[in-house]
């Protein structure tokens, strides 16, 4: 028959496992407002019973089973995939607006401006040819044309140096975090976790942000992380991210060996912006940029300046880009070489006419576009860029609310229901406690028959 020994022995572990789960529950208290903490669960289960005789079982009381991490993989995946896809539109947005600071129409200090500055300066020309002073004039809107050219791609070319850094830096961000994913995985094989802990779902929920990655446990509970089709994390070992170059200068991104494609998260943001919206923009502007400057010099070049000079260019022919338009050595160094006349006549002013009408000439697209409204299409198409990635990242950043809030309401610590918990546990703690003190009466009792 069971001993007074036995149940105090049952009462012990009762003991032991309501307090054990109380702790629990203290815990999930304590964190109830640290980010990416999942609530624990404490599973008991009944210890195992012993046999008096045959037909005959009598419980020794319960044990602590485990304590459980309450996660749902389908739900972690989906917050993943969400923070990949609000990461990519916000940097993009980020560097959309830095584009839009770089080329916007700021009035008279714009492109816009101070082109039309230049053709009005060739008007002025024309309404007094024979005169030095409008030149003058001439060759300063000149000089303000070519720096805010230069200027512009100047800064194209520095953003576009600013990203490289950027995309340079997740990627050492992303090589850091797989090496310390290895090392938790290593940590839990060791202490037995064979769930997805704290530590690694953070990991985890960064690495996503970076580069859109997904992950799958295997049978000893270590994360195995992929990006796309490639392993990147496999248990102990991993394999880290490297980038160059194909021959058109776009990026390529290679793990072990393997091309990989990052459609999501913030390096794919920064990416698509480099390699798309900031690409074409330069290669836009300079196509406008050396437009201008030959369609001014043809015209210049058949004309006759003040000092009886022809085939003189108004600006360095040598242009390659935005970025080094500059008027040429003869203009700098002499105004009166500045043609408005096409037959050499003082007076006439057919060449400054001429090069005014180029505000209104349709010399790109085909013939179809002129320089004033190719710049304004420029300016525009960066400002309808900017609307279709603000919606695109709302939408991401609401679908990534929906899915935090179904993952909070799956995993997350709810004060009402850990409360409740703990009276349960501190019930079932003083209950066990009361039996200790009955066995104590009874073996007191057995001590004073004997």
């Amino acid at each position: 028959m069971s001993s007074v020994n036995a149940t105090l022995a049952l009462a012990r572990r009762a003991l032991l496992a309501q307090q054990a789960a109380m702790q629990v529950t203290g815990d999930n208290i304590a964190n109830v407002n640290t980010p990416g903490y999942a609530r624990k669960r404490a599973e008991l289960r009944e210890s195992l019973a012993l046999a008096e005789q045959p037909g005959l079982l009598l419980g020794t009381g319960v044990d602590l089973d485990a304590v459980r991490t309450i996660r749902d993989r389908f739900v972690e995946q989906q917050v993943q995939r969400s923070m990949a896809d609000a990461a990519r539109y916000e940097t993009a947005g980020q560097q959309l607006q830095l584009l839009e600071a770089t080329l916007g129409d700021l009035g008279e200090t714009g492109l816009s401006g101070v082109l039309d500055s230049f053709w009005n300066a060739w008007l002025d020309l024309a309404r007094d040819p024979a005169s030095l002073a409008p030149r003058t004039v001439l060759r300063e809107a000149g000089r303000s044309i070519s720096q805010t050219f230069r200027t512009a791609g100047q800064n194209l070319a520095q953003q576009a140096s600013q990203l490289d850094e950027q995309i340079d830096y997740r990627i050492k961000r992303f090589n850091v975090l797989i090496a310390q994913l290895t090392q938790a995985n290593m940590n839990a094989l060791r202490s037995g976790v064979r769930e997805l802990d704290d530590a690694r779902a953070r990991l985890l929920d960064e690495l996503s942000s970076l580069a859109g990655v997904s992950y799958r446990m295997n049978e000893t509970g270590s994360v195995i992380l992929m990006l796309g089709n490639v392993m990147v994390v496999d248990g102990a070992s991993y394999r880290e991210m490297e980038r160059t170059f194909d021959g058109q200068g776009a990026n390529v991104f290679v793990i072990g060996g393997n091309q990989v494609v990052i459609s999501s998260g913030e390096i794919s943001g920064l990416v698509s912006m480099r390699e798309d919206d900031l690409a074409h923009i330069r290669a836009r502007l300079d196509e406008l940029a050396i437009t201008f400057v030959q369609a001014v010099n043809n015209i210049h070049q058949t004309g006759y300046g003040l000092d009886g000079s022809t085939g003189i260019y108004f600006f360095d022919p040598s242009v390659t880009g935005a970025f080094d338009i500059a008027l040429s050595a003869d203009v700098q160094r002499n105004c009166r070489c500045i043609a408005a006349s096409l037959n050499g006549d003082r007076s006439d002013n057919e060449i400054a006419l001429s090069i005014a009408d180029l505000a209104d000439a349709p010399l790109l697209d085909g013939q179809r576009t002129t320089i004033g409204d190719s710049l304004a299409a420029l300016i525009a198409g960066i400002g309808a860029r900017m609307n279709d990635n603000q919606m695109l990242a709302e939408s991401t950043k609401l679908s990534l609310q929906q899915a935090e809030s179904w993952r909070d309401s799956v995993s997350g610590v709810s004060i009402d229901e850990e409360m409740t918990n703990l009276i349960r546990y501190q019930n079932a703690f003083n209950a066990a406690a009361k039996l200790v003190t009955t066995v104590e009466k009874m073996m007191d009792v057995l001590l004073t028959i004997v």
